[in-house]
């Protein structure tokens, strides 16, 4: 789970279209990122500044190179602003709703104590 870091504030300092820009540059570095190193991850937008990406076989090793190597790639741009993301994730195995909620909750979790 990823969420834009401050983008209620990049949307009332910079307007709609800045932040509409900023979600698309977001979207456009996770997918550049997981077409190359993760060709077999799944990617969505979750609500207004979340993305989801969904993998089947990602270990928690693997998992944290990914979060210390997407931070990297967003520190690369070059914005008038500054485009930072926080990282949440989880694994385990998805096999019934009530473990799909179970994984997203602790997805959700890790990524607010990266934000705070």
């Amino acid at each position: 789970m990823i969420d834009v870091n401050k983008f209620k504030r990049i949307n009332d300092e910079y307007g709609h279209l800045v932040g509409d820009q900023a979600l698309q540059t977001t979207a456009t570095v996770l997918k550049n990122y997981f077409i190359q190193n993760h060709p077999f991850s799944d990617l969505y937008r979750y609500g207004g500044d979340e993305f989801l990406i969904i993998h089947h076989s990602l270990d928690e090793q693997e998992l944290k190179k990914i979060k210390k190597e997407l931070t990297q790639e967003f520190q690369k741009l070059d914005m008038p602003y500054s485009l930072t993301v926080s990282i949440g994730y989880s694994c385990g195995n998805v096999y019934s709703e009530e473990t799909i909620k179970k994984v997203y909750q602790e997805a959700d979790k890790n990524m607010y104590k990266q934000k705070n």
